[in-house]
Formats: structure tokens, C-alpha cells, sequence
């Protein structure tokens, strides 16, 4: 999307940061920027885009980047350094919690984190009781948090955004020409999410929707039909 809006590189900048540490001096040096609502609804919006992947971190991408999103709401109502303040009340109250329920190793957790049957044998459940789902998200929660982590956006919603992002229709050509899983129906539904999320801002809701059926056109009948069905959108010559 040729600089429609600014703001989006700089939530992503924010929602990317390695540690909650880089995070927050990323929100000091942008405050300006990112202390709007519209930012914390932009990040829901890179939430949803994400869970629109089904890639196998998709959701534990989404729920990391809620995390901030909350973070950035606390911000706006309190200020920077009693969002924090709350901040690490409650990082600090959940590893507390963890920690008082069983003591387990690093190892332990990681392999209980992506392994259901183990964590089930390590805390004495039956591997089909529905709060093992619950009990792994809090354990991938935790591990990333101490290991200063925060998942990269998976690979189809990263192009997605990379695409719109070009800064020329005809560089935005070039980049569907060169990354073909954007053809795809998976790309189709993020770009779905991100119209809802712009519905009521014209300049961006018209432009998503141009690429929507651009995609979806380059799918059925190749590119160079996607290509004409955008321009005819916007009145370019070809």
C-alpha cells in the first residue's frame, strides 16, 4: 500500500521488538506515534492477520502480540512507566504462580510446551483434558519471556504487509511476480481481515479491496489478469 498509512510500520516495529525491554524504549522514542487507540487496533488487527495463516505459530504469535497490544493500552490510559510498573506486577505474579504450582527444568518446560502427551504425565492429567491447551500457552508464554523472545511474524502475513507496503503499483507487481504463495486463498483471508479493519477509511478500504480481487483474479486466470483487474480499479493505462 504506497504510504497510505505510516502508522502500520511503526506498530509492527513495536509488536517485533525482541524483549519487553526493547518494547517499551521502541513506545518511549514513539510515543507520539503509538499512544492512540487506533494503534492498539491496529495490532488486533496484525493479531487476526496472523491467526488467518493457520501456520503452526500463528496463535502463539497472535497471543504475544495481544500481550503488547494490552500493554499498549495500559499505557495510553496510565502513562509509560505505570503501564510497566503493571506490567511486571503481573510477569512476576504469573512466574510466582508457575513456580509455586511445580517446580520443572528449562528442558522440561520446552519439550511439555510442544509435547501434549508429556505434559499430560508431568502434571498427572489425561492427555485429552482440555486445560492442557491452556497450560501449554502459559509455558510458551513464559519461555518467552525468559529467553527474551518474541516469535517473527509468520511468513504469509509478513508478505502480505510487505506487499501492500511497496511504494509503487508497479514495484507492488514486481513482488507478487517474485512470491507466488501469495496466490493463495490463505493470503486472501488476511486481506479480508485487514478490509474489516479499515472499513470507513475510503482511501484504504478501496486500495484492499483492489488488491483482494487482484489476488484473487492472478490466482484464477494468471497475473497479467490480476494486474488489469487493478488497474481498471484505479484508471491506470496498460
Amino acid at each position: 500500500m504506497p504510504n497510505t498509512d505510516p502508522l502500520l510500520s511503526i506498530v509492527l516495529e513495536f509488536a517485533n521488538q525482541p524483549t519487553w525491554e526493547s518494547a517499551r524504549t521502541y513506545l518511549e522514542a514513539h510515543a507520539t506515534s503509538l499512544l492512540v487507540p487506533k494503534a492498539v487496533d491496529l495490532l488486533e488487527g496484525v493479531a487476526k492477520s496472523a491467526e488467518a495463516g493457520f501456520y503452526s505459530s500463528a496463535r502463539q504469535y497472535a497471543s504475544r502480540i495481544r500481550q503488547r497490544k494490552e500493554f499498549l493500552r495500559s499505557a495510553i490510559a496510565l502513562g509509560i512507566s505505570a503501564a510497566w510498573i503493571e506490567h511486571e506486577k503481573q510477569a512476576n505474579a504469573t512466574q510466582a504462580n508457575g513456580a509455586n504450582q511445580q517446580e520443572i527444568t528449562i528442558e522440561q518446560a520446552r519439550r511439555a510446551a510442544r509435547d501434549r502427551t508429556y505434559l499430560a504425565e508431568l502434571v498427572g492429567l489425561s492427555a485429552s483434558d482440555p486445560r492442557l491447551g491452556e497450560i501449554q500457552e502459559r509455558l510458551r508464554g513464559m519461555l518467552d519471556q525468559s529467553e527474551g523472545t518474541t516469535p517473527p511474524l509468520p511468513a504469509l502475513p509478513q508478505h502480505v504487509l510487505d506487499w501492500l507496503n511497496t511504494p509503487s503499483f508497479q514495484e507492488q507487481r514486481e513482488y507478487l511476480a517474485a512470491h507466488r504463495e501469495l496466490l493463495d486463498t490463505k493470503a486472501e483471508e488476511i486481506l479480508s481481515t485487514l478490509i474489516a479493519q479499515y472499513h470507513g477509511q475510503a482511501e484504504q478500504e478501496r486500495f484492499l479491496r483492489a488488491s483482494l480481487v487482484w489476488l484473487q483474479r492472478a490466482r484464477i486466470d494468471g497475473l497479467d489478469a490480476g494486474w488489469a483487474a487493478f488497474c481498471r480499479s484505479f484508471g491506470i493505462s496498460i
